[in-house]
């Protein structure tokens, strides 16, 4: 053992080394190295590469495909809410002899709170985890969500128009319709801070409450209706477009990040 010992730490000369490395075959695993030429035309085809555009097709495409896998999972939550809260105002509607035009700002709401409340829930019912497996992005799932719930509610909107239309309201249907575009802008970006800091039951109930005091108002305030009404139609066209940018701006910001951010914020 000693022997050994003495054997290790001895030095060995230059040519014992090199005996040594050439009896391991090393020379098999040495990878020539390349040419110039081959080393230049790898340079230049970097040079040339360009990536390819997406073009609006392709996006447009893209948009539709994630839209049908959004529909998929519509679920019987979603359409019974949508169904109970648009009858209900309705027969508020009705029953309380208010003029149809309140019901833009009541019935055009209706699909996108139930789109932010349909989110909320989903941690109540335990389906976080859920959400945390899936190959798709929170980004593409709450974006295609909420356009098909604002799709609604421009269909209703028109709805209302055609409606309104009948009824003689005439040109007011512009300011309707801007007033109503106006108000969802502002309460999606609200809900929308809601549903990332406080998913659950109390984020739902911060919605409702702000949904049913804000867009609702009309149906039970004369007065709130009448404050609406003072505020000119170009004033709620601008507001209504430049709400609607700021949705899209705190959607694409608050969903940036990845899904371990938003576990952290979600206590």
């Amino acid at each position: 053992m000693r022997k050994d010992q003495m054997e290790r730490d001895r030095e060995y000369s230059e040519e014992e080394l090199d005996g040594i490395l050439e009896s391991l075959e090393l020379y098999h695993f040495q990878i020539d190295k390349p040419k110039k030429r081959q080393i230049d035309n790898c340079v230049e085809s970097l040079y040339q590469y360009v990536p390819s555009k997406i073009s609006f097709v392709e996006r447009l495409g893209f948009i539709i495909n994630e839209v049908k896998l959004e529909l998929s999972y519509f679920n019987k939550f979603q359409l019974k809410w949508l169904v109970a809260i648009m009858i209900m105002f309705m027969v508020l509607v009705v029953t309380g002899g208010n003029k149809p035009e309140t019901m833009f700002l009541s019935l055009a709401a209706v699909p996108t709170v139930i789109g932010f409340l349909s989110l909320n829930k989903s941690k109540g019912s335990k389906m976080l985890e859920l959400e945390l497996s899936l190959k798709r992005s929170w980004k593409n799932r709450m974006f295609t969500k909420l356009l098909i719930n604002y799709g609604i509610s421009l269909i209703i909107l028109v709805i209302m128009g055609i409606w309104g239309l009948s009824n003689g309201v005439g040109t007011d249907i512009i300011k309707y319709l801007s007033m109503s575009l106006s108000i969802i802008g502002v309460l999606s970006i609200i809900s929308l801070w809601v549903l990332f800091y406080s998913r659950g039951l109390v984020g739902s109930i911060v919605t409702i409450l702000l949904w049913l005091t804000i867009s609702g108002g009309p149906l039970y305030s004369t007065w709130y209706f009448s404050l609406l009404e003072k505020i000119s139609t170009i004033n709620y066209i601008v507001g209504s477009l430049m709400t609607t940018g700021l949705f899209i701006y705190c959607l694409i910001k608050l969903t940036k990040s990845d899904y371990d951010v938003t576990v952290q914020i979600v206590t």
